[in-house]
């Protein structure tokens, strides 16, 4: 909780998160701090298992350094994740500066015989927007 209120409070350009810390893991922090601005997070960890690398990067982590490593090791993952994050940063303001596509309206069927009217367009961040066009049918 500390990172996220220290993040909240010095806008760092870098965040580096254990991902194992008390009350809060790393994961949720990054979270938080990402939805709230935008910013470079490296998680520093014990664990490498493949459900808690696709959580961290699904929570906005940009390099993800498992223990022990090296004081170089910590150096170049940050200068790999601010060059990926400035990378997505620019091209979602490029996204941002098209006109937006007009939204994609298709309909999904199941085999037990649902549909399911669904709208695709995209955010002005570049990220998609999926959202159901009317209301579920059976």
């Amino acid at each position: 909780m500390e990172a996220v209120e220290l993040a909240r409070e010095l806008e760092p350009d870098v965040a580096l998160l254990d991902v194992k810390m008390p009350r809060m893991d790393g994961i949720e922090a990054a979270r938080r701090i990402y939805a709230e601005r935008p910013v470079t997070i490296v998680a520093l960890t014990a664990y490498s298992d493949r459900d808690l690398v696709e959580r961290a990067v699904g929570a906005g982590v940009f390099a993800y350094l498992v223990k022990p490593f090296r004081e170089h090791d910590v150096a170049a993952a940050i200068r790999a994740a601010v060059v990926r994050h400035g990378e997505l940063i620019a091209a979602r303001r490029e996204v941002g500066a098209k006109p937006l596509p007009a939204p994609v309206e298709l309909t999904l069927h199941s085999s037990g015989g649902g549909s399911w009217p669904l709208r695709l367009g995209r955010m002005p961040d570049g990220s998609l927007d999926v959202s159901f066009a009317r209301e579920r049918r059976a």
